[in-house]
């Protein structure tokens, strides 16, 4: 417990990057396996992690992260794309995909779904989005303390039916999921 408190008292926000440095596949791999491998309630992840490598996609937003050095000097850029609302859609993606994983369902996983098939997508809409963009938030503690990045500072935009929490501080931004394949940055 102390080395935990060690690691959380210390902090430092990274003000320029080492453009001579990129961060390796593998430890890249490492960081959105931790992202990945976040609890979430109910298994729907709501959120995706993009990674952008792009240096002139990375460029573009950091117009919109207030021209922060950071975002467009990082090797990779990590993106969380919260779900603006929970759909059947999204949610039976979600559970078929889990399904998929575990090589099968039961009776009580599919209760479960549809319970959330009834509840969620009749609940507000900005309770929906506020409710993943605290998943996200989960997903993003993680992945800190599972690679002891220090505290990365939030910027909120939105693009389309998504918004973007967009991080930067470490050389990373989080980006996007695993489940869908939606490149939002491919389309700016």
């Amino acid at each position: 417990m102390s080395q935990l408190l060690g690691q959380l008292q210390w902090r430092y926000a990274t003000k320029k990057m080492d453009l001579s440095r990129t961060v390796l596949q593998d430890k890249l791999d490492q960081i959105t396996e931790a992202a990945r491998l976040a609890p979430s309630p109910s298994c729907l992840q709501p959120y995706e992690l993009i990674v952008v490598s792009n240096e002139a996609k990375r460029a573009r937003i950091c117009k919109m992260s207030y021209d922060q050095s950071q975002v467009a000097d990082c090797s990779h850029l990590l993106v969380f794309a919260t779900w603006d609302n929970y759909t059947a859609e999204r949610i039976n993606h979600m559970f078929d995909l889990n399904i998929a994983m575990r090589d099968g369902t039961n009776d009580g996983w599919e209760k479960y779904r549809q319970r959330l098939l009834k509840e969620y997508p009749a609940r507000n809409p900005q309770v929906n989005f506020d409710h993943a963009a605290r998943q996200a938030y989960i997903a993003l503690g993680i992945l800190c303390k599972s690679h002891r990045i220090s505290h990365p500072q939030a910027y909120f935009k939105r693009y389309r039916q998504m918004k973007q929490t967009t991080f930067a501080n470490t050389g990373f931004e989080l980006v996007t999921k695993r489940t869908r394949k939606r490149d939002f940055l491919e389309e700016m």
